[in-house]
């Protein structure tokens, strides 16, 4: 199924980490290519529901913009630390959002 955000095209990739956590691939068209923009979810250690991920904000401010508008997910009010890096200079927690799977 094809996305559309400001102008671009996107397909989305839903799959699974191997501790069983959602996992949700971006893709950006380009072309007649789709290019890997980033994952944009975490993996982290922290029990999800099957329908829930951690949406990667770091360097993708627009992230939560694009699965609003495009009524992929709701917030789910939590945030957690991504599991992976610490930053001592700051606090970094990202949003987990419940999917709607159906939409993916």
């Amino acid at each position: 199924m094809m996305w559309e955000y400001n102008g671009f095209h996107f397909k989305l990739i839903k799959t699974k980490y191997f501790t069983g956590n959602l996992a949700i691939r971006l893709f950006y068209e380009d072309g007649d290519f789709y290019k890997d923009l980033t994952r944009n979810d975490i993996n982290v250690c922290h029990h999800l529901l099957p329908d829930e991920a951690i949406v990667n904000t770091q360097g993708l401010d627009w992230a939560e913009d694009f699965i609003l508008k495009n009524k992929l997910g709701e917030p789910t009010g939590r945030l957690v630390d991504s599991g992976y890096c610490l930053y001592p200079d700051k606090e970094l927690e990202f949003p987990v959002y419940r999917f709607y799977l159906d939409k993916l």
